[in-house]
């Protein structure tokens, strides 16, 4: 075999192979090497004879004619050893051939052949090629010089020099014409171009993937710029030589091609192939088993390069009109059912195959039939979504909206078509339910788009809109369509293809099927599956927000007239689901209108629900949207006042028809909300949990505060306190809405337009309050029961909020018309209620029901403004009637009149007569007495009120605390008869009082201390109300007192020590006005000159007192010190000696020192001695010894003025614990203000004329001032934390420097802006037995709490205009908190209402009383009063004086009677005549003579 066959073969089974070809010249012209010529010889020599040329230096001498005259040499300078030499000389003979004629071109290649051999250099290679061109050019065409041309490019190619070599290729073929003879000269042409073909598209991808470097990049141009010219040359040859390739070589070709076309990018590249393709198809044709590659690379580049598009169909449709037009198609539709390896297939082949079908389908006609069927290729269509690529499905998308909107493709739907498992509708939902674009519901665009976006590209991202749109116009198409008649599609079939795609509606399509499900009624219950087309229709349309306002209000509009048929048919169960499915989701409804539309429907729905005979405790679906709409409110207030606004109309609207109806729960779960809602000083709505109602709802008998199993237990129960309130649990109240508002009477919803608030018209809920209470039907009925039970409980506490019912001034007079009518005239309700009732039912008791009525008249108090002076006497009216009914009502009417007597003082004047001979009557009741005494207590401590008092008002007054005393010494006698039992303390140190005094009762341990306590307080009425009156007309009224209480103590001869102390204070007190001081004798100024005068000291029991006199010797100045049980007289005396002889001796006896002329015997004798004086008031001289004096100094410690102490706390907002509190060193204005009102700013700092209560009077520990109040007989000290220093040492968190004093008390004062609820254990202390608290009845959520001006002395501090306004209208509420197991028995431990202006007074006499009881609790019913006290120890130390002078009587006796008998026996005395002159004196004395003789007391 010669080598041209065997070389033949090898690069016939090249292509096969897996390696690369080789670039150098081997690969090309190795074919050739058994090629040899002679130019001298024949020049026809067949390839196959022919012998190898050696590359050699050979010696040439041709014969050449023309050209250059040194030509001849340049040939010689060819086979020159110098590289230069050799490309200068073929530069030369280039330009030679080019300029001048040569006879013999041929002989000059010749020469020159061997200079473009692989191992030559570059240039001169590259010079050698440019000859060969030259040459080619010169050549005449004989065919011995184009095959030796021909021989040199095939034997001599590579990378290198290609460009160069194409040239001439170029050249010699005249651009592919003249190929015949050279394809004729046995040599495979074929077989070498496609090597050559197959190499340039590998070195190109490998360049093109940075793996090789460029070979032809040095000279100017690329491997791929040569590859594109290649392959431009190969177009020219099939256009015009197309017999070179054919069978297996053809193929070959046409399978590099495809390749190169596979793994290009470059336009120009796929653009060369498709051009290469088509010309096959036009001059030869394309073998089948190229087809599918041809095809799938003519589709992929239709969708790659737009600008091809157009010569892509052309392609294909020369295709179709050949004699492949069935393959062609069968092609088309296997390309686009993705057969086989669906990963390998590439989605662009795919979509250029669609786009290429529907074009053929569009060009199909009756006259112009094709083997292709719109249903083919929708069959095609839907296996190849498969596939998972972004643009297909993009591609399908549009396509099938191109499909339906062509009227031309539209037609040739068959309905076997639409109805098919592969009609367009099931492509389109195919491919909405692909992995790529999924999605369940109308959300944002990425969340409809993709299941996760970190999974694609941005590209995808907008690709996926895309679809989405595409989707959305297809589906709004489809209905346009059937709208107008233009879609032959069945219509269930089309719904239920909508449905599918719901994603993808917009609203016109949302309208279409919404309109369908209603004009079919398929929600009614008509049909079948009416449940879950309802649920459709719901969850579809209604419940996605994303949908527009009007679709679903649309929705609704279905439900109410689904909603009318069924009430026609009296389907309860299809009303229940719509409310339950309706209402389900509005708590995240954010759409304002959509909101209002289902709180409509909700009130339409709400009377129609069934309701009757349902046990309480099952929830039913109404009940349940009410609680949703409530808890919607909480949710909304902050935020959203618009939609807040809404439910809260709405829920208004619906209370009255809940009532109407019978439909407890449902109003119960309403107004749960409403007796929540509050309002701060701004008017901005929040929400709390009531407060201070504890009472109140012990009087409806709900307070199960102890034992809440018991009321979650009775089914008859739909409400009890303390009560969870399921709709509030997870939320956080107490925080102000940022824009929803309550209305006032200057500020409403018309004059705020550009305003963002949104205004609530409270009055609209107490309106209903005041319906519920007043309706007086079905009053057998338990439901109608809850509700009225439930409204009165939490009326009061809501009522103290007063800004809230600011506007609401119709309202709150007509509540107080109920509430005052109610509290003398019972109700029908309870009495009917009661006289029905059964086992299940609670009995209320008439009284106990008052009692709730009496109590909000607390509540009510604080809306005088609204009330004329007829309104305000009905209520004082209310409660004095109801005084004479039973105990239980008449102590919260006494509580009542308290508060009344400083807000309504014309009406308590007018009323008084009538409440004294109620509590004339009352006044020795155990439960009622000490509340009688507070109120005359308070009272008597208003002089406005008491200014027109006659004597015999006084002397009710008078008569009421000495008829208790009475009633409190029989029963302390009857007591210690029977043997009366020790009492125990019993409080709990760590806890507070939870149980109301509506529910607690006395038990035997408190009988020991509350007749103490009210004894104290019945003395305390006596002095107080004394004091009250003028002092010319209190001797009138001193002997009615005298007289009643020597009555009262049953024994004339012997009085009660407490009386006798209230006997001395009326002495002191009825012709003198001057007040008890504390300590008077650290203060004693002497008359005389105490260095140089000498004085003598003596004093007297009198009575029951003690009297001391110091006298000056000399001059008889002397120092009277009166020590009474109720206080010290200081009386100095000048007996004026100096300007008068009446009090001067005759003559004075000479004595060492200043002479004695005056004796403290003397001045007695002067001043208290009678002349008809009677034994019993002689007084008894004290001894001058050290007994004595210890006892009167122990008397001077023993107070003489009544004195308390309290602590006075801030704390300021949302403080909670006791370091808070005490780090406070300043507080509100308001509270400043308060301080103020409550006392005199006194130094503390060497004060002796205030008690003090411990705070330090030295160094100002405990600060340079305090806040203190007395009157004649008592003194108030407030240990104030705001005044005290904090603790000098920075460590001292527990802060004991104030805690030392507030926990030292038994009563503390709080002034609470926390705006939270107050504990009682705040401030942790053993001997704190009650807490008041004082709080503003508005909070202050936003206003800064502390002073502007640190120094500001806020009792003269200016105030403008608007605050003089206000300072009428401030109230505070005030509540007295005590410790677990105190009894309530102050006005205050139920929430009271007071003004500003009255709140220091009321606060004193509170504070003073409950001082009184905490004393006399603490002493475990042992107190007695600093007066008694002293009164005790005085006749203590009488009977000590007494004891001696009888033993010293009877001593002188004794020695009388032993001298007597020495006398007679006549022995010597030894005893001075002054025993027996005293003792015969007094055996001898006349008995007037007893009565007036002076000197046994006087020496």
């Amino acid at each position: 075999m010669s080598d041209h066959s065997y070389t033949a073969k090898t690069l016939a089974k090249r292509p096969q192979s897996t390696t690369a070809p080789s670039s150098s010249s081997s690969g090309f012209g190795g074919v050739f090497k058994s090629i040899t010529r002679t130019l001298k010889g024949s020049s026809t020599a067949s390839p196959s004879t022919t012998t190898s040329v050696p590359i050699a230096r050979l010696e040439i001498t041709p014969t050449i004619i023309g050209g250059v005259s040194n030509q001849e040499d340049l040939i010689s300078q060819l086979l020159s050893t110098s590289m230069t030499e050799r490309i200068n000389a073929t530069k030369a003979l280039t330009e030679s051939v080019n300029n001048y004629s040569v006879s013999s071109v041929a002989e000059i290649w010749y020469a020159s052949q061997h200079l473009v051999h692989i191992s030559q250099p570059v240039e001169c290679r590259r010079a050698a090629w440019i000859l060969l061109s030259a040459c080619i050019k010169q050549e005449e065409g004989a065919m011995g010089s184009r095959l030796l041309f021909f021989k040199a490019i095939l034997e001599h190619t590579n990378l290198e020099d290609f460009d160069l070599q194409l040239e001439a290729l170029k050249t010699l073929t005249n651009n592919g014409k003249d190929f015949f003879d050279l394809f004729q000269s046995g040599y495979p042409v074929a077989l070498i171009f496609c090597n050559w073909l197959k190499l340039l598209a590998y070195e190109t991808y490998e360049i093109n993937r940075k793996r090789k470097k460029d070979m032809a990049l040095p000279y100017g141009t690329t491997t791929e710029k040569n590859c594109q010219n290649f392959i431009r040359l190969l177009i020219e040859i099939l256009k015009k030589n197309h017999h070179v390739f054919k069978g297996i070589e053809l193929e070959n070709l046409v399978k590099e091609l495809v390749g190169l076309c596979r793994r290009t990018s470059s336009p120009e590249d796929m653009s060369l192939g498709l051009e290469a393709f088509d010309s096959l198809m036009a001059y030869s044709y394309i073998p089948i088993n190229n087809l599918q590659d041809v095809i799938s690379i003519i589709c992929g580049v239709s969708v790659i390069l737009p600008d091809l598009e157009a010569a892509s169909l052309k392609a294909i449709k020369n295709m179709i009109n050949s004699h492949l037009s069935t393959n062609t198609i069968n092609t088309l539709l296997n390309i686009l059912e993705a057969r086989g390896d669906i990963k390998k297939i590439n989605s662009n082949t795919i979509r250029g195959s669609l786009r290429f079908l529907l074009n053929i389908l569009k060009d199909t006609s009756p006259t112009k039939p094709l083997d292709l069927t719109i249903g083919a290729v929708l069959k095609a269509l839907y296996y190849s979504l498969d596939i998972d690529s972004a643009k297909y499905h993009l591609e399908v998308c549009q396509t099938m909206y191109e499909l339906i909107s062509d009227e031309n493709l539209r037609g040739k739907i068959t309905y076997e078509d639409w109805e098919s498992e592969y009609s367009p509708l099931k492509i389109i939902i195919k491919c909405s339910q692909g992995t790529l674009f999924r999605t369940k519901s109308r959300g944002s665009q990425a969340a409809r788009t993709f299941d996760s976006m970190s999974m694609f590209s941005q590209t995808t991202a907008e690709i996926s809109g895309q679809v989405h749109e595409t989707f959305v116009n297809t589906l709004s198409l489809l209905t346009t369509l059937v709208g107008e008649k233009l879609f032959k599609c069945p219509k269930e079939f089309l719904i239920s293809f909508l449905l599918e795609m719901i994603p993808y509606f917009d609203e016109s399509t949302a309208f279409f099927v919404i309109k369908y499900f209603d004009d079919s009624h398929l929600c009614t219950p008509f049909s079948e599956n009416w449940s879950t087309n309802i649920d459709i229709l719901l969850n579809v349309f209604f419940h996605d927000p994303t949908w527009g306002t009007q679709v679903r209000l649309r929705v609704l509009e279905v439900i109410k007239s689904v909603f009318n048929i069924s009430k026609e048919l009296s389907t309860v169960t299809v009303i229940d689901k719509i409310i339950n499915d309706v209402c389900s989701n509005i708590l995240n409804e954010a759409d304002i209108e959509v909101f209002k539309a289902i709180l409509e429907c909700f009130i339409l729905l709400a009377p129609e629900t069934n309701y009757k005979d349902i046990d309480y405790h099952v929830e039913h679906p109404i009940q349940l949207t009410c609680r949703t709409f409530a808890r919607i409110f909480a949710l909304t207030m902050k935020h959203n006042a618009k939609k807040a606004q809404l439910v809260f109309d709405i829920l208004i609207d619906a209370l009255s028809t809940f009532r109407r109806s019978g439909q407890t729960l449902p109003f119960l779960e309403s107004a749960r909300l409403f007796c929540r809602i509050r309002v701060d000083t701004e008017n901005f709505v929040y929400l709390t949990n009531p407060t201070d109602m504890d009472g109140l709802a012990a009087s409806v008998g709900r307070n199960y505060s102890n034992n809440p199993e018991k009321a979650r237990n009775n089914k008859l129960f739909s409400w009890w306190y303390p009560e969870p309130i399921f709709f509030l649990e997870d939320l956080e109240l107490d925080v102000r809405s940022q824009h929803l508002k309550v209305a006032t009477l200057t500020e409403n919803a018309t004059n705020k337009k550009d305003s963002e608030d949104c205004f609530l018209d409270i009055s609209r809920w107490l309106s209903e309050v005041i319906d519920a209470l007043r309706t007086s039907d079905d009053t057998n009925d338990q439901g109608q029961w809850e509700i009225y039970s439930f409204v009165l409980a939490h009326l009061g506490p809501q009522l103290t909020n007063l800004r809230l019912f600011g506007a609401s001034k119709r309202q709150i007079v007509a509540l107080h018309d109920i509430i005052c009518e109610s509290i003398h005239k019972l109700p029908q309700r309870i009495s009917n209620y009661n006289s029905n009732q059964n086992s299940d039912r609670e009995s209320i008791k008439p009284s106990e029901l008052q009692v709730a009525f009496i109590r909000t008249t607390s509540s009510l108090v604080g809306y005088d403004d609204f009330f004329s002076r007829h309104e305000e006497d009905q209520i004082v009216q209310s409660l004095v009637m109801c005084l004479s009914s039973w105990q239980t009502t008449a102590i919260p009417c006494v509580h009542g009149l308290i508060v009344c007597s400083h807000e309504f003082p014309l009406s308590i004047k007018r009323y008084l007569g009538q409440i004294f001979h109620s509590f004339q009557t009352k006044i020795t009741s155990v439960g009622a007495s000490s509340h009688i005494m507070e109120f005359l207590l308070d009272l008597g401590r208003q002089p406005s009120l008491t200014t027109h008092f006659t004597p015999e008002n006084y002397r009710q007054v008078f008569g009421m605390a000495i008829r208790y005393i009475q009633h409190a010494s029989d029963l302390e006698k009857r007591e210690k008869k029977e043997g009366r039992r020790q009492r125990q303390m019993n409080y709990d140190e760590a806890g507070a009082e939870t149980t109301p005094s509506t529910m607690r009762q006395q038990t035997s341990d408190d009988n020991a201390v509350m007749p103490q306590y009210q004894l104290a307080l019945a003395y305390d009425v006596i002095s107080v109300w004394f004091l009250s009156v003028s002092l010319p007309n209190r001797r009138h009224l001193a002997l009615y007192i005298i007289r009643g209480l020597i009555l009262a103590d049953g024994n004339p001869d012997e009085m009660d020590e407490r009386s006798m102390a209230c006997l001395d204070l009326l002495q002191r007190f009825t012709y003198s006005d001057l007040d008890l001081q504390m300590n008077p004798l650290t203060r004693l100024v002497k008359p005389w000159d105490s260095k140089t005068g000498v004085t003598k000291t003596k004093r007297w029991i009198y009575g029951h007192g003690i009297i001391s006199i110091e006298t000056e010797i000399s001059s008889g100045k002397s120092q009277i010190i009166v020590r009474r049980s109720s206080g010290v007289s200081i009386f100095n005396i000048n007996p004026g000696t100096e300007n008068s002889d009446a009090l001067k001796p005759m003559k004075l006896k000479k004595q060492e020192g200043k002479p004695e002329a005056f004796t403290p015997s003397f001045v007695l004798m002067q001043l208290f001695t009678p002349l008809h004086s009677t034994e019993s008031l002689k007084p008894i001289l004290l001894e001058d010894d050290p007994a004595t004096l210890r006892a009167i100094t122990a008397i001077d410690r023993i107070p003489i003025v009544d004195f308390h102490k309290v602590g006075v706390m801030y704390m300021a907002p949302y403080q909670t614990n006791e370091q808070e509190i005490f780090a406070n060193q300043t507080g509100s204005v308001v509270y400043r203000r308060f301080l103020a009102g409550l006392g005199d700013l006194i130094r503390l700092k060497d004060n002796k004329r205030i008690y003090t209560g411990g705070l330090d009077t030295e160094n100002n520990i405990d600060g340079e001032f305090a806040y203190a109040w007395n009157d004649k007989t008592t003194q108030l000290i407030f240990h104030t934390t705001t005044m005290m220093p904090p603790p000098s040492d920075p460590s001292d968190t527990s802060y004991s420097t104030k805690k030392r004093h507030i926990g030292n008390n038994y009563i503390n004062l709080y002034f609470n802006e926390s705006g939270l609820p107050f504990d009682f254990n705040v401030v942790k202390s053993q001997f704190n037995f009650i807490n008041i608290v004082v709080t503003p009845h508005t909070l202050s959520m936003t206003k800064s709490h502390s002073l502007v001006d640190e120094g500001l002395e806020i009792k003269h501090a200016k105030r403008n205009k608007s605050e003089d306004e206000e300072l009428s209208t401030r109230r505070y509420k005030v509540r007295a908190y005590r410790k677990a197991g105190v009894p309530a028995i102050f006005a205050t431990c139920h929430m009271k209402i007071v003004s500003e202006e009255k709140l220091p007074d009321f606060i004193r006499n509170l504070v003073l009383i409950a001082s009184k009881f905490a004393t006399v609790w603490h002493t475990d019913g042992k107190y007695i009063s600093s007066w008694t006290y002293r009164h005790q120890q005085i006749n203590t130390l009488k009977q000590k004086a007494l004891t001696h002078y009888r033993q010293q009587a009877q001593e002188d006796e004794q020695k009388y009677r032993e001298q007597k008998e020495r006398e007679i026996r006549g022995g010597p005395s030894d005893e001075k005549d002054t025993v027996w002159g005293r003792y015969e004196d007094s055996m001898n004395q006349l008995p007037l003579q007893k009565v007036l003789e002076f000197s046994s007391y006087t020496e």
